[in-house]
């Protein structure tokens, strides 16, 4: 970004304003800071952003999966497991999930075929 100097000659990549000048152009200043700031925010946390509204709708669609006829459980894994990439409580619950999908998996393979 130009630097502001006040009353100095101009240089090449400087802004030039006259002293008197100054409080005129310090409110335009203010506000591209200020949206500089929230712009540098977004940028930042972006992809958590958008992580979190994915990963939400995921699990929304996939609530209403469950009633209507469709994947719904699959759907609510696939939000939990986006989630999982941002945040540690979705981590732990795609884990706990994991385990008990785990647990289930292994009481099947357990269990005697049915005699005919």
């Amino acid at each position: 970004m130009p630097s502001v100097r006040a009353g100095l000659a101009r240089a090449r990549n400087d802004v030039y304003i006259e002293p008197g000048h100054i409080s005129r152009y310090a409110d335009t200043l203010g506000r591209m800071a200020r949206l500089r700031d929230v712009v540098g925010w977004v940028g930042a946390n972006g992809k958590r952003i958008a992580v979190t509204v994915v990963g939400f709708a995921l699990i929304a669609i996939g609530l209403v999966l469950l009633v209507l006829p469709g994947p719904g459980i699959l759907v609510v894994l696939a939000g939990l497991a986006v989630l999982a990439t941002q945040y540690a409580w979705a981590r732990s619950a795609l884990d706990q999930v994991k385990r008990r999908a785990t647990g289930a998996s292994n009481r099947f393979r357990r269990q005697k075929p049915p005699a005919a």
